[in-house]
């Protein structure tokens, strides 16, 4: 941007000089700032959105109850010990049964499912975008930080199938909830780990950059507070010159 002509400079002096020279540095500095700001909030603000409808999808999922735990305590089962041994079989066998969550879709053709996939490849396509968008706003820390939105952002992404469809989709749902005594039981809640994460990282990062924007604002607010003072004492020193030269 382009400062004050020197035409404009001596019109008025000393006071034009303040008005146009120094208040206009803190207009530029601070839009230019803004600027920045501005992008960088609605691409966090994007996310978070974007990050919401990708929890929606996950939750795409149900458990049933189980039926009432089925034991006779009234009956002696021929004494303490047989009691206690019945109860541990009984026990054993219902508790010991886990509660697996369902696919809310029960095939490709059921009701909805369509829907749903679409709006799976609509946030899918949408966090691609955000991730491009938080590469070229991002720090180049912030791209190797483990712990930055951009790196959050782009586990989620990883962890979306690459191919979409009705097994992908059930399984990346179900998040191997249903996986017991095998090898992916460990993975179990990875993907909803890394939801959470990431929308943790995107919350973190809007809150500084709305602490950034109060900043900028005060620092823009104290130049024209200094400005003010300045023309004020120059305003007074003008007048003690006159008063002298009169006198």
């Amino acid at each position: 941007m382009s400062g004050p002509t020197p035409a404009q400079l001596s019109a008025h002096g000393i006071q034009t000089l303040i008005e146009l020279s120094y208040v206009k540095t803190a207009n530029d500095g601070v839009e230019i700032q803004m600027s920045k700001l501005e992008q960088a909030l609605q691409t966090t603000n994007n996310v978070l959105l974007t990050l919401t409808d990708t929890q929606n999808l996950h939750n795409a999922v149900s458990t049933a109850s189980k039926s009432a735990f089925v034991f006779d305590y009234k009956s002696s089962y021929g004494g303490v010990n047989n009691y206690a041994k019945a109860y541990n079989a009984a026990a054993s066998a219902y508790y010991g049964t886990p509660i697996n969550p369902t696919f809310n879709y029960a095939s490709a053709g059921a009701s909805g499912f369509a829907s749903y996939m679409s709006s799976f490849l609509t946030t899918k396509s949408s966090i691609k975008g955000e991730i491009t968008s938080l590469s070229s706003l991002s720090t180049p820390s912030a791209l190797t930080d483990p712990n930055s939105l951009y790196t959050r952002l782009k586990t989620v992404y990883s962890q979306m199938p690459s191919t979409v469809t009705y097994s992908s989709l059930k399984e990346w749902a179900l998040d191997n909830f249903d996986q017991h005594s095998n090898a992916n039981a460990g993975n179990a809640g990875k993907i909803q780990q890394a939801i959470t994460t990431a929308v943790t990282a995107a919350q973190s990062l809007n809150q500084t950059q709305t602490t950034k924007v109060q900043s900028y604002l005060f620092l823009f607010e104290e130049y024209y507070k200094s400005a003010a003072t300045i023309l004020s004492q120059l305003e007074q020193l003008l007048i003690k010159m006159a008063d002298g030269i009169y006198r």
